[in-house]
């Protein structure tokens, strides 16, 4: 990823590459800022508004709102840039993010496709995989948005996540559409709940165990047996816990696992300790990581550049597109991803 500083004479700046734009408007989102977005694609041009975290406009070429949204996500690794104001726009795009994203990917998937399916009403997803869920937590981070789909209900709801008993029961908000009509919803009603995690969609059949006010509404439905996703980078991922030890430039180093691997890059989770704060840490920033692979008998050195980053209080995420990798790792990396 390049990260360029100075600003051009329009007000863009801060160029990156190497990004998807669903993964940019995710973190945009969860850090609630305003921008625009300028995203150029082989020749096309694309805009994308942003207010506190939220997408409410869209342009690309003579599309607008929900359509130029969808174009421009199906675009494969565009350049973004970034400008840190708004122009005056009303609000076109009424959809939450991840229905808006869901959308794209469901259309660059027809694009893909050698033959158009036939128009039948449905926005499944093509190529479902499966993952049983008994004894396993499975991955979805307290505050997630989640996209809600309810038996005899026509439109899909947002709610988000509050928190889990593993193999037990979810606990999520009340929709808040739900909430402002004063709508209730039976025990045993059936929910079918979709969201985002680490490059796949989710989705997944459940139905309401309980409902309950404290502070808000919460309902406690049922822990799926079974996930299904559809995976949406090009490159195959599978999660992992490797621990490994992350080095700068500057010399520093730092201990950290490696939570999700693909061919071309890895997940690093960095946790905070109380003797010492967070790395500082820069997109671009070119870094090293040590680590034991399965099947070989010492820890191998992976060199790659910081593509994305996300932090908290207690931990940061670290996207890592790989520079160079030795034959022999490389072979060992394919194999571990099962290819």
């Amino acid at each position: 990823m390049e990260n360029v500083n100075v600003t051009s004479g329009d007000g863009f700046g801060g160029k990156l590459l190497g990004i998807s734009v669903h993964s940019f408007l995710q973190m945009v989102e969860s850090e609630q800022k305003t921008c625009t977005l300028r995203v150029t694609y082989q020749g096309k041009t694309g805009y994308l508004y942003i207010s506190n975290g939220e997408l409410i406009a869209a342009e690309a070429d003579s599309l607008r709102k929900e359509e130029a949204a969808y174009e421009i996500i199906g675009w494969d690794e565009p350049v973004i840039e970034i400008k840190d104001t708004v122009p005056a726009k009303e609000k076109e795009i009424f959809q939450p993010l991840m229905a808006v994203l869901m959308e794209g990917f469901r259309l660059r998937d027809e694009k893909l496709s050698d033959t158009q399916p036939a128009d039948t009403g449905s926005h499944k997803l093509p190529e479902l995989k499966s993952k049983p869920t008994a004894g396993r937590r499975i991955g979805l981070d307290i505050g997630a948005r989640l996209q809600i789909e309810i038996e005899d209900f026509d439109s899909t709801l947002e709610s988000f996540m509050i928190g889990m008993m593993p193999d037990d029961f979810l606990i999520i908000t009340l929709p808040s559409h739900l909430s402002a009509t004063g709508h209730k919803l039976a025990k045993g009603t059936r929910l079918g709940i979709k969201y985002l995690y680490l490059g796949k969609i989710c989705l997944f059949n459940s139905e309401l165990l309980a409902s309950v006010d404290f502070h808000q509404k919460l309902l406690f439905i049922s822990y799926p047996s079974v996930i299904h996703y559809h995976e949406l980078r090009r490159n195959r991922r599978v999660e992992s816990f490797l621990p490994c030890t992350i080095s700068l430039s500057n010399g520093q180093s730092y201990p950290g696992v490696i939570i999700d691997m693909s061919i071309s890059g890895c997940l690093c989770q960095q946790k905070s300790r109380e003797d010492g704060p967070l790395p500082s840490l820069h997109i671009d920033e070119k870094l090293t990581i040590r680590c034991l692979l399965p099947g070989m008998d010492e820890e191998q050195e992976l060199t790659g550049h910081i593509r994305n980053l996300h932090k908290t209080k207690r931990e940061t995420r670290i996207g890592i597109e790989f520079v160079e990798k030795l034959p022999a790792v490389e072979k060992v990396i394919t194999h571990y991803l099962g290819y």
